[in-house]
């Protein structure tokens, strides 16, 4: 599941990353790129806390 984690991390970094260089020269596809990335960062977001309270629920 980290593993999953950091990958999806890399990517969503990469996708910002390259929005921005698609900005930067006024390319089409900038907005996409740079949605699709925060989108996937708050998704990894709430899938950690969703892991979180998982394991805490177990633990009590």
């Amino acid at each position: 599941m980290n593993s999953t984690k950091k990958i999806s991390g890399y990517t969503s970094s990469l996708m910002i990353l390259s929005g921005a260089f698609f900005k930067f020269k006024h390319w089409p596809g900038d907005d996409a790129l740079i949605q699709l990335g925060v989108f996937n960062l708050i998704r990894i977001e709430i899938a950690i806390k969703n892991t979180e309270s998982a394991i805490l629920s177990q633990l009590n």
